[in-house]
């Protein structure tokens, strides 16, 4: 029996961390382990009403990591997931079909432990945002981010 890939990854919805058992490790489901081993944090959002799903696929190191669709939901929503990364250089690349588009950005773990991806796009002026071209945002950094 095939686990869906919600439960197979460690998730956050609305700040509020969930840790199943395991979490996927590379893009290869039949590798997992404790969560609680696991030392990077990637945090993964679909901000975009235009697009109200967005297919997102993310590399480590040009090895898959994460495939799946994104929904807004409510927009303030990350899904959270673990990864044991060896110490030294990485090069995180975010895609998106749908979206069309990507992004790469090297960083040097364990100086950095969480990495946030963000997908961007609204084609008319919204509320206080936009016009803004579909795009990623990723941002690094050394704390756990504090989402509002």
């Amino acid at each position: 029996m095939r686990i869906p890939s919600l439960i197979l990854f460690c998730s956050v919805i609305l700040l509020t961390p969930v840790f199943p058992f395991n979490a996927q490790t590379n893009g290869d489901s039949s590798r997992t382990a404790n969560v609680d081993s696991l030392d990077f944090h990637l945090y993964v959002s679909n901000q975009s009403f235009a697009l109200d799903t967005v297919d997102i696929t993310v590399y480590i190191d040009d090895h898959l990591v994460l495939k799946r669709d994104f929904y807004v939901e409510i927009q303030h929503t990350w899904i959270n997931f673990h990864y044991r990364l060896s110490n030294g250089q990485h090069t995180l690349r975010a895609v998106s079909i749908k979206g069309s588009s990507s992004v790469e950005k090297d960083f040097i773990f364990p100086k950095t432990c969480w990495a946030v991806v963000e997908f961007w796009y609204y084609p008319t002026l919204t509320g206080g945002a936009g016009p803004t071209p579909k795009q990623f945002s990723v941002d690094f950094m050394n704390t756990q981010p504090k989402f509002q």
